[in-house]
C-alpha cells in the first residue's frame, strides 16, 4: 500500500476527502442482491412504484414502527423489535440479509404489506460523507454476537423512514482477527447496517491490531458504556440547531422527522406570548424558565401531535400559565391541565378559538393565580380532591386513579374552581349579572368527570356554589402514576 502522509493543510484535507469518497462503492453487497434481487425488489417492491420515505406521514411511520416493535418470531430471530441472531460470528452482509428477512415478515396494518415494501430510501450522498477510518469492503466485516448488542430493528427503521444523514455516519470501530482474516466490528454495528441498507458496500473502519475476544468487549465498553449520555435538554437544543439549519438551507419540509417536534416546540416557546426558556435538568430556574423539556415535549405530542398546525390548545395553555404565574418557573402540571381543558373546549364549543378571548384567558389565569401559588401545586391539589371524593377500593372509584384520567381530573378541577369564583361574585359581590366563563363539561372517554374545588372567600373560607353532586365512573386502564407518564 502507498505510504500514509500527514495532512498539513485544509486543502490537503479536502483532497483527501475526495480520494476517500472515490473509494466508497455505492451498491448492495452481491450476497444481498443474490437473495433479494438486483434492486432489492423483494424488499422494497418495483422501483417505479416506490414512495419516498420523506413523504410518509407521522401516522404511517408510527404504524410501521409499532408493528416492528411488537413483532416476535423465533424462526427469524426477532424479539420485540430486536434481531437476536445466530451463529456467534456473522458477517455484515449475512446480518443484513437476516434483518431484511425479518422485515419481510412484519406486516404494516395500514398497508397490509411488509413494513418496508413500497418505500424508496434516501440516497447516500458522497459529497457529504463523513471521512472515517480506512475504506473496507463490507464483506470483510463480522459481528461477534456474544459481545455485540442485538440489531435494533425499530431504531434502524426510525432512521430509514426519513432520518438518515450521510454526513452523520462516522464509520465502524473494530479489530483485526488475524487468525481468520477478517475484521470484528465492535462499535458502529447499528450505523454500518443502516448505511448498508442505503446501498453502500464500502465502510470506513478504524481498527486495532490487538487480538482476543476480550479486546472486542473492551472496545465496546470504551465506545459505548463509558460515554457520558446526553440529557434530554442537550438532545433538544441540538435538534433545534440541526433542524433550523436544515430549514434555512432546504426549507422546513427537509427537517428530519426525529427533529420536527423539537423544532416546532422551539417556534412555540420563542413566541413572546408563550415564551419558555429551557434549562438543564438539574439547573436552578427562575421566572419563565423550565428544566423539564422532556415532559413538555411529551405534552406537545399528546395535545398537538407534535404538529405546529395543531398547536392552539397547547400554546394557549402555556400562554395562560405565563399570565397566571409570570414570576415563577414553568412546570408541566399547569400546561398539562390547561391543554386538556382547551382541547375539550375546542371539541365541545363551536368557534372555541373566538370564544376564548384574551379577556377570558386573563380571567382564568387570575383565578388560578389566586388559588395556587405556582403551577406545580395543581396536581397535588387535584390528587387530594380525587382521593377524598373517589377513594380507591371499588371498581367505580378505582377508575379515577388511572393515568389517562389525570389530565381530565385536573381540567375538571379548574372548571369547577372557575364556576365557584364567578358564583361567588354574583352572590357575595353583589354582581348578579356576572356570567359563568364559557368552559366545557370535562369528559373522559365520553363520560363526565366531576371534581369539586371551592373558591376562597375574603375571610379565607371556601365558597362552593349550590349544585347537586353527581357520581361519575371512568373506564379502567393501567394504574400508572403521573410521574411515570411525564418521565417515561
Amino acid at each position: 500500500m502507498n505510504e500514509v502522509k500527514t495532512i498539513t493543510s485544509i486543502e490537503e484535507a479536502k483532497q483527501y476527502h475526495q480520494s476517500w469518497t472515490k473509494a466508497i462503492k455505492k451498491d448492495y453487497h452481491p450476497d444481498v442482491k443474490s437473495r433479494f434481487g438486483e434492486d432489492l425488489t423483494d424488499i422494497f417492491g418495483p422501483p417505479a412504484t416506490r414512495k419516498s420515505v420523506r413523504l410518509l406521514s407521522k401516522e404511517e411511520r408510527e404504524s410501521k414502527l409499532k408493528a416492528i416493535k411488537n413483532y416476535v418470531n423465533d424462526e427469524y430471530y426477532v424479539s420485540r423489535g430486536r434481531l437476536m441472531v445466530e451463529p456467534k460470528i456473522i458477517s455484515l452482509p449475512a446480518l443484513q440479509i437476516k434483518a431484511f428477512e425479518a422485515y419481510q415478515q412484519i406486516i404494516d396494518p395500514m398497508t397490509e404489506q411488509p413494513v418496508l415494501y413500497g418505500l424508496d430510501l434516501d440516497d447516500y450522498d458522497l459529497a457529504e460523507a463523513f471521512v472515517s477510518g480506512v475504506p473496507m469492503d463490507i464483506g470483510l466485516l463480522y459481528i461477534n454476537t456474544d459481545i455485540q448488542r442485538p440489531l435494533d430493528l425499530v431504531r434502524q427503521a426510525e432512521y430509514m423512514f426519513g432520518n438518515y444523514d450521510s454526513g452523520s455516519f462516522t464509520g465502524a470501530i473494530g479489530r483485526i482477527d488475524g487468525e481468520n482474516d477478517r475484521i470484528i466490528v465492535d462499535d458502529g454495528q447499528q450505523g454500518t447496517a443502516l448505511t448498508a441498507n442505503h446501498r453502500v458496500s464500502t465502510i470506513g473502519v478504524n481498527f486495532s491490531v490487538r487480538q482476543s475476544q476480550a479486546e472486542d468487549a473492551r472496545l465496546l465498553l470504551v465506545t459505548n458504556i463509558y460515554k457520558l449520555g446526553m440529557k434530554p435538554f442537550e438532545i433538544y437544543r441540538n435538534q433545534v440547531v440541526v433542524a433550523t439549519d436544515d430549514a434555512m438551507r432546504n426549507g422546513v419540509e427537509s427537517i428530519k422527522p426525529s427533529d420536527k417536534a423539537a423544532y416546532w416546540l422551539h417556534q412555540i416557546v420563542s413566541d413572546k406570548s408563550s415564551a419558555i426558556t429551557f434549562k438543564f435538568e438539574d439547573a436552578q430556574v427562575s421566572k419563565g424558565e423550565c428544566r423539564t423539556v422532556k415532559q413538555i415535549l411529551k405534552l406537545f405530542d399528546r395535545y398537538a401531535d407534535s404538529d405546529y398546525q395543531k398547536r392552539w390548545a397547547f400554546q394557549t395553555a402555556i400562554k395562560t400559565q405565563n399570565i397566571a404565574w409570570p414570576n415563577k418557573p414553568v412546570t408541566s402540571e399547569g400546561i398539562w391541565a390547561l391543554s386538556e381543558l382547551y382541547t375539550q373546549m375546542k371539541d365541545q364549543i363551536p368557534n372555541a378559538k373566538k370564544v376564548l378571548t384574551d379577556t377570558v384567558i386573563h380571567e382564568i389565569a387570575g383565578i388560578l393565580h389566586k388559588h395556587f401559588s405556582n403551577s406545580n401545586k395543581m396536581w397535588n391539589t387535584a390528587k387530594g380532591v380525587r382521593d377524598k371524593l373517589h377513594p380507591k377500593g371499588t371498581d367505580e372509584t378505582d377508575r379515577y386513579h388511572t393515568e389517562t384520567a389525570r389530565g381530565p381530573i385536573m381540567a375538571a378541577m379548574i372548571v369547577d374552581l372557575c364556576h365557584n369564583y364567578t358564583a361567588m361574585k354574583r352572590e357575595l359581590d353583589g354582581k348578579p349579572t356576572v356570567k359563568d366563563l364559557p368552559l366545557p363539561s370535562i369528559t373522559h372517554d365520553g363520560r363526565p368527570v366531576v371534581m369539586s374545588l371551592g373558591a376562597t372567600k375574603p375571610d379565607g373560607k371556601a365558597f362552593v356554589r349550590d349544585i347537586e353532586e353527581v357520581g361519575v365512573e371512568l373506564p379502567t386502564t393501567s394504574n400508572v402514576e403521573v410521574e411515570e407518564f411525564l418521565n417515561a
